[in-house]
C-alpha cells in the first residue's frame, strides 16, 4: 500500500491531485464538489493508492489517520469511505468498526447503490481514494506543523503487508502475529489520543486475549444466553417457539458442555421439534454463539 499527501487551498484546476489524476478522475470531480459547496473552507487531502483501498487493512489505516488529524488544533473533521462503511456496520451489525472481512465490506458497499457522492470516492478498479480534512487556519505556523506531523505519522504506517490465515498458521508461530495485531490495536488507541499509562502490561494483556481460545468466551450466564436468543431471534419466531423456553435449554447444553447432537436431541424432544427443524434451529444458535464469542473477545 502506498500512500501519499496532496495539499491545497480551496481545489482548483491547478490542484496537484487534479493534475496527477485529470479533470475526469471520479476522485476530482468529488474534490470539486467540496469546493462548490463549501467555497470558504480548506482542506487537507490525504491520498491513497492500493491494489485495493476497499481491503480491511486500507480502510483501518485510513480510520487511523482521520484519527490522528482530529488530535490536531490546526485540524478539524476528517471525511473518507470509512465513516460511510462504518456507519452502516453499526447500523446493520451494531457494531461501529470496519468488518475484517473483503466479503462483508463488498457486501456493505453494495448499498452505496447510486449515490455517486459515496461512490465517487473511490477512483477505477477500486485503486485509488482520498481522504478530506477540514483544516482551521491555512496560514498558520500551526497548520505547518500539523502537516508535518501527518506526513511523519503517515510514513510510519507500513505499506507492503500480507494476509494471513490465523487458522492455518501453527501454534507456536501464532505469537508474532498475535504481537503484530496487538500493536495494530495499541497504535489505533493512540492515534484517538487515548492516553496508556502502561503500555507493555496492556500490551502483554492483549496478546494474552488474543491466544485464548474463542471457546473460553461461551458462558451460561443470563447475559450470554440472552444475546444468542437475541441474534436468533427471526429464525426462532419462524419456527413458532418462544424464546424463553430455549433458556433453561441453552443454559444447561453450555453449562454441561453437551454436544451438538445432544442439543438436537432435547430441542425434539423439549419443544417437540420434527428433526430437520431441531438441526436447523441448533445450527442457528451455534451460529449466534460464535458471533458473540468473537465480539466478547
Amino acid at each position: 500500500m502506498v500512500i501519499s499527501v496532496a495539499f491545497g487551498t480551496r481545489v482548483t484546476t491547478e490542484s496537484s491531485i487534479e493534475s496527477r489524476l485529470g479533470k475526469d478522475s471520479k476522485i476530482v470531480k468529488t474534490m470539486n464538489y467540496f469546493n462548490e459547496k463549501f467555497g470558504g473552507t480548506d482542506f487537507l487531502y490525504v491520498y491513497t493508492e492500493s491494489n485495493n483501498v476497499k481491503n480491511p487493512y486500507v480502510l483501518r489505516q485510513l480510520k487511523k489517520i482521520g484519527d490522528y488529524a482530529k488530535q490536531s488544533p490546526a485540524l478539524g473533521e476528517s471525511s473518507s469511505i470509512t465513516d460511510f462503511l462504518i456507519q452502516l456496520n453499526d447500523a446493520m451489525e451494531n457494531k461501529n468498526i470496519i468488518p475484517a472481512q473483503e466479503e462483508k465490506i463488498d457486501n456493505l458497499w453494495f448499498f452505496a447503490g447510486d449515490n455517486e457522492y459515496i461512490t465517487n470516492m473511490i477512483g477505477d478498479k477500486d485503486e485509488d481514494t482520498l481522504l478530506q480534512v477540514r483544516t482551521k487556519e491555512m496560514t498558520s505556523t500551526a497548520l505547518d506543523q500539523s502537516i508535518n506531523q501527518m506526513e511523519e505519522f503517515i510514513e510510519n504506517i507500513p505499506k507492503k503487508v500480507k494476509k494471513i490465515e490465523l487458522s492455518e498458521v501453527n501454534k507456536e508461530a501464532k505469537a508474532e502475529y498475535y504481537a503484530y495485531l496487538v500493536d495494530e490495536i495499541i497504535s489505533s488507541l493512540e492515534a484517538k489520543n487515548i492516553k496508556i499509562e502502561n503500555k507493555e502490561k496492556l500490551r502483554e494483556e492483549l496478546i494474552k486475549i488474543a491466544g485464548t481460545p474463542d471457546s473460553e468466551f461461551e458462558k451460561d450466564t443470563e447475559e450470554f444466553i440472552n444475546e444468542i436468543l437475541t441474534v436468533s431471534s427471526l429464525e426462532i419466531e419462524d419456527l413458532g417457539i418462544n424464546g424463553s423456553d430455549l433458556i433453561p435449554i441453552l443454559t444447561d447444553s453450555i453449562r454441561e458442555k453437551k454436544s451438538q447432537d445432544d442439543l438436537i436431541k432435547e430441542l425434539m424432544k423439549k419443544i417437540e421439534l420434527i428433526e430437520d427443524d431441531a438441526i436447523y434451529l441448533q445450527e442457528v444458535l451455534e451460529d449466534s454463539k460464535k458471533l458473540y464469542r468473537v465480539e466478547k473477545k
